[in-house]
């Protein structure tokens, strides 16, 4: 092996633990240093106190990290699938997926929920029936906030949106898919992700918000420079390139005035 091709970060401990146990030996030719294996046994087991290497037919990437690593953390940790829930309100709420129907209000009568398993080979939905996101839980527990009349989806997503779902949702088939995220720079910042995917998608608002806003605005999420700066980033750009709702520009007018953003359990009090 030629000495430059070892990351630079591990060849003094490299050198030092060849020097301690005779296993390496480094070699100047033609200009360069290549390292020579000199103990075969004592490498290879090094090699397994350092990533055990065991074999597994799993396809769980926290599996494999665990038979390599000893640690699930380590290496790739994200999960194949993410596991989205959802509800049915009304009744006869009925999607297809390959030409098959699923009666969503009858699981949901049945179960309380659903859950779709959102992955990169997940098949669309074709579905006659509008799609509500909910950023926070407590709105899929309680759908009170929903006019009575509104038969639909409403699926949480749990303050952010993964490109698994997004994915899904643009191959998908919806007479409206609508957001509704808590009014803030996290909140902004999906909306305008899913718009790019979906620029039919709307923002969910609600009657009163401006002063809901004001009453039960929170000043330290105003604070927080993430929030402020997703904020700031999508006027600037909305205020070059057009607002895809007018409402918005509303919105981080008023977040800036007042100091303040809003989580949606707004609609709930």
């Amino acid at each position: 092996m030629v000495f430059s091709s070892i990351p630079k970060s591990i060849r003094k401990e490299l050198e030092r633990w060849a020097e301690q146990t005779g296993a390496l030996s480094f070699e100047r030719e033609r200009g360069g240093v290549r390292v020579y294996v000199r103990n075969q046994t004592i490498l290879q087991n090094a090699i397994r106190t350092v990533s055990p290497q065991v074999q597994t037919e799993s396809e769980s990437l926290r599996a494999i990290n665990l038979a390599r690593f000893r640690d699930t953390k380590l290496g790739e940790s994200r999960h194949h699938i993410n596991y989205y829930v959802g509800k049915a309100q009304g009744n006869s709420v009925t999607a297809f997926q390959n030409g098959k129907s699923i009666d969503l209000s009858k699981v949901t009568s049945l179960l309380g929920c659903f859950s779709i398993p959102m992955s990169e080979n997940l098949d669309p939905w074709q579905c006659e029936f509008p799609l509500l996101l909910v950023e926070n839980q407590a709105l899929l527990d309680y759908l009170e906030w929903i006019d009575s009349s509104w038969n639909g989806i409403v699926l949480y997503y749990r303050g952010n949106l993964s490109e698994h779902l997004v994915s899904w949702l643009s191959k998908s088939s919806f007479p409206v898919v609508t957001i509704f995220p808590d009014y803030d720079g996290i909140g902004i910042a999906n909306y305008a992700r899913l718009q790019k995917s979906i620029p039919i998608c709307k923002w969910f608002w609600v009657t009163g918000w401006q002063e809901a806003l004001i009453l039960f605005g929170n000043p330290s999420l105003w604070q927080t420079e993430e929030h402020r700066n997703q904020a700031d980033k999508f006027f600037s750009h909305w205020e070059s390139n057009g607002y895809p709702d007018p409402q918005l520009k509303e919105l981080i007018q008023l977040m800036r005035t007042e100091g303040k953003m809003l989580e949606q359990e707004w609609v709930l009090v």
